[in-house]
């Protein structure tokens, strides 16, 4: 679940509406409370298998638009613990500490069973812990844990009293989130080595006779929906880097489950409603990648996960792995981004809501590919296309130009749809190939030369400063 999942849920929204007295008790005498707490008391019994989990769910979501009281956000949070599930966890904490933060002081009932009320939630958390250590992602573990941070932190400011299975469980999920850090700390401990001046073969074995020492975790396998497969890929590379940052696979597994199932994000005139991350905190990182070490390259990663659309943090990513001497990696990452703007060409253009772009000028030069050979270059796509078409027929080899006609210079946009004509015409259909081939010189008469050459009009725009 990425931080925008978590600030645009559902559920935060009628969680923390306002309502005309969120002072008012909840009436047990309404046919809706009674159903909800004779499902609540179903749960974890014989009759569990008889419960509609969705219909209580929306059961108490429609209650807490009338009250607040903490009796309806105790059992909507049960709704959510009893899986112990990774994911309802962290929502669980996300939910309950914005809860609290806005409505504890003043929310029914009355203290002593508010008390009682926060004990049980606590200790349904904590019955969940031993999965979420093993299954969580590192993401998902700073981030919960910062959520109970928060209530903390509240307590205290207000004077609310909390009791020692809330600090058991706050210790337990910052030693989770520790966890991840501890072990990246011991990968940055003999990151210099990697950057010594040795052969090929000895870094290798040095990288390799290092992470053989990191222990592996055990991995639940989970393909129930695309959100848990999508944990379990987050999860395995996670491990993947721990055992061998210097391998490419950790990241391109790590990218393929961030952007596989992204799409392009609903936007007003390439506005998006998306926020950005702080520009000085990406100057902060920028400045810092000469001299950071593996387990900051880590928190990088992990940042990646939380929000998917921050392009720019892959740039920032692969100049770390540059500097850390793992040129594989870095070139891994860049394929992965140029893979993704190839299936979404838009987030070119795209911006945030402040206006800022998705790719800055900098990350625009760092995707631009090489110019050096470009003829050869579209000389061997065109030989590959019609070996394609020759082995595989005409749909495969139209679907290979199609996957590579986004880029970002027209000029080799352009290639592809002649390549595409050529195709057509050698396949037979002459008419419609010619047709193409009108359309195509009609609107080469309007392109100019820094549309056409971008490149080229840059590097001498660059020779004149």
């Amino acid at each position: 679940m990425t931080m925008q999942e978590l600030q645009n849920h559902p559920w935060l929204n009628i969680i923390l509406e306002d309502i005309p007295d969120p002072t008012l008790p909840v009436n047990e005498h309404v046919p809706l409370w009674d159903y909800i707490e004779t499902n609540i008391a179903c749960m974890g019994t014989i009759s569990h298998s008889s419960i509609d989990m969705d219909k209580l769910q929306e059961s108490i979501l429609l209650l807490l638009r009338e009250t607040k009281d903490l009796r309806v956000v105790a059992h909507l949070l049960r709704t959510l613990q009893h899986a112990k599930k990774p994911q309802d966890i962290l929502l669980a904490t996300y939910i309950f500490s914005a809860y609290i933060l806005k409505y504890w002081l003043i929310v029914p009932p009355q203290p002593r069973l508010k008390a009682k009320l926060f004990k049980q939630i606590i200790l349904r958390f904590s019955q969940a812990n031993k999965i979420f250590e093993s299954e969580a992602t590192n993401i998902e573990k700073k981030i919960t844990f910062n959520n109970l941070q928060s209530i903390k932190f509240f307590f205290d400011e207000n004077q609310q009293h909390y009791d020692d299975d809330f600090i058991d469980l706050l210790q337990a999920y910052e030693r989770f989130a520790n966890q991840s850090s501890n072990q990246n700390l011991d990968n940055s401990k003999v990151e210099s080595t990697y950057k010594k001046e040795e052969t090929p073969k000895n870094i290798t074995e040095s990288k390799s006779e290092k992470s053989s020492t990191v222990p592996l975790e055990q991995i639940n396998i989970n393909q129930d929906n695309e959100a848990a497969w999508k944990r379990t890929l987050i999860k395995v590379s996670e491990i993947l880097f721990l055992k061998s940052p210097h391998d490419p696979i950790s990241v391109n597994l790590r990218r393929y489950a961030i952007f596989s199932s992204l799409s392009e994000p609903i936007n007003n005139n390439n506005i998006t409603d998306l926020m950005a991350v702080p520009a000085d905190r990406i100057r902060e990182y920028k400045a810092n990648i000469p001299s950071m070490n593996i387990e900051q390259w880590a928190q990088i990663e992990n940042e990646l996960t939380l929000m998917p659309f921050w392009l720019e943090g892959h740039y920032i990513s692969a100049s770390i792995a540059s500097q850390l001497g793992f040129k594989d990696v870095a070139l891994a990452i860049l394929n992965s981004v140029q893979i993704l703007l190839n299936r979404l060409p838009k987030l070119y253009d795209l911006k945030y809501n402040d206006h800022s772009p998705f790719i800055s000028d900098e990350m625009k030069k760092w995707l631009k590919p090489k110019q050096k050979s470009s003829e050869n270059q579209i000389s061997k796509f065109e030989e590959v296309v019609f070996n394609c078409y020759e082995e595989m027929g005409l749909p495969a080899a139209i679907q290979l130009l199609e996957e590579n006609s986004h880029s970002i210079e027209l000029r080799n946009n352009y290639y592809c749809q002649k390549i595409n004509v050529q195709l057509l015409k050698h396949a037979g259909f002459e008419m419609l190939a010619k047709q193409q081939a009108s359309s195509i010189l009609a609107a080469c008469e309007n392109i100019t030369l820094s549309e056409w050459e971008p490149s080229f009009i840059d590097t001498l725009t660059e020779l004149t400063k």
